[in-house]
């Protein structure tokens, strides 16, 4: 399976937004996913990497055989580009049936059965249900249906501040801890994913990680510490998330769920020798890899979730210096989270040569804790509040294009410590974020002596 297949793959995961507009329309979280426009981004991320695969490998000229049929034609006759202007029209189409589907349900042009096979037409035939929707337009407003259309959702507020993170604006150690406190069960949750991790390396490295006829324990102990590790990286950001109370119980809720059977299934079966995604085994537990699938999804979900409320939030002030790095910590988080999606597809963590997309997937999850951390010791420190967001941009962004680098660098097939090319751009970036950080902490420790 070649990169371009691997993106068709990942992109078909966009179906769920549909089924989630099309069959439960009124359900609290269909409505604020068609607010996020999260499918549609997430595709456009995938047609990003597409694009860009192809202007790499074939320059800009070949665009120029859009201009004529025998142009198209003769383009579109070629798997890869076939591929990405599949990823360009299930984008497109999506974003048709958000503005659908968040219309009639502010308006009522239709009742909300008409409203889902309008939906599913757009889905099926994407032209043809944006005309059928235009035409219901014009028949309930007449002329005005051409005019500018009226926005009445009004500007979201940004998320109010809660106390619990909020100490003139930065939230400090003691605040963190009490936060981890008031989420008791997601905190040991995490906590227990990380021991478990760390006993299975343990019983890795006493008898070896190879546990026949297809266990390898490595992967149990890395996949729980890094989850474990991530999840307690997120805790701190629940309580200025804007989430109402309700809200952050369901979400809570889920993780944990979520993170029991991840932790638990992905150990059990590896102990036992059985590959817990893809099993040739033992093929009957395939369905407890379909599950494992889906729980990871939903981790990655949740967590990306979590990761876009930031951009709700006000960047002002020396408490924006978090906002920011959150910002930046979840364009660089959607990275790994492809990364994970695109492991998944391709059954295993190595392309090519010598690619492995393990580094990819860790790199764009731990940003987590990267880019935040920087963003935190600055707050902290007497940096005026402009230059400390220069600073936190600077990781942040110097960060999310080391992902992108070693993206390059896995998608050809080279490791990622090959230094040439791309692997020595990742490592310039990473060592930006390396100054970033150390300007943080030399400045933190300065006002911490002299206060």
């Amino acid at each position: 399976m070649n990169f371009y297949q691997i993106l068709f793959q990942l992109s078909g995961l966009g179906i769920v937004g549909w089924f989630l507009l099309i069959f439960f329309p009124t359900w609290r979280f269909s409505r604020r996913l068609a607010d996020s426009h999260f499918f549609p981004i997430f595709i456009a991320v995938f047609y990003g990497f597409g694009v860009g695969a192809l202007l790499i490998e074939r320059g800009a000229g070949f665009m120029a055989d859009f201009g004529t049929d025998a142009g198209v034609v003769g383009l579109l006759a070629q798997p890869e580009i076939a591929l990405v202007a599949w990823l360009h029209i299930l984008a497109f189409d999506q974003v048709i049936g958000i503005w659908i589907y968040r219309e009639n349900m502010r308006q009522r042009f239709v009742p909300i059965p008409v409203q889902s096979l309008l939906l599913f037409l757009t889905l099926m035939l994407g032209p043809l249900g944006y005309l059928a929707w235009h035409l219901v337009r014009v028949a309930r407003l007449g002329g005005a249906a051409f005019g500018a259309a009226e926005v009445h959702e009004g500007r979201r507020e940004p998320p109010a501040v809660n106390a619990a993170t909020s100490d003139a604006g930065v939230p400090t150690l003691s605040k963190i801890a009490t936060v981890f406190r008031e989420e008791r069960g997601l905190t040991l949750t995490a906590l227990s994913g990380v021991a478990l991790g760390a006993i299975v390396l343990a019983i890795a490295f006493i008898r070896g990680p190879i546990v026949e006829p297809e266990g390898d324990l490595m992967k149990p102990a890395t996949f729980n510490l890094a989850v474990g590790i991530f999840i307690l990286s997120l805790i701190p950001w629940l309580p200025a998330s804007g989430f109402t109370d309700a809200g952050r119980r369901l979400w809570r809720k889920w993780m944990i769920a979520m993170l029991i059977y991840s932790f638990g299934i992905e150990t059990i079966q590896q102990l036992r020798g059985i590959d817990p995604r893809f099993s040739l085994a033992e093929p009957q537990s395939q369905i407890f890899g379909g599950l494992f699938f889906a729980s990871a999804l939903a981790i990655a979900v949740m967590s990306i979730g979590l990761g876009m409320r930031a951009f709700d939030a006000s960047g002002a002030g020396r408490r924006g210096l978090l906002v920011i790095a959150a910002r930046w910590a979840g364009a660089s988080m959607l990275i790994g989270f492809i990364a994970g999606m695109w492991l998944s597809a391709n059954r295993g963590r190595f392309v090519g040569d010598a690619g492995n997309l393990l580094p990819l997937h860790a790199a764009g999850f731990h940003a987590v804790q990267a880019v935040p951390l920087v963003a935190l010791m600055l707050a902290w420190s007497s940096v005026s509040t402009d230059a400390a967001r220069r600073w936190v941009h600077l990781a942040g962004a110097s960060w999310a294009l080391a992902c992108v680098a070693i993206w390059w660098q896995t998608a050809h097939g080279r490791a990622v410590t090959d230094l040439a090319g791309a692997g020595i751009l990742a490592v310039i970036l990473l060592g930006i974020w390396t100054m970033a950080a150390l300007r943080g902490l030399v400045a933190w420790r300065i006002k911490s002596s002299t206060s």
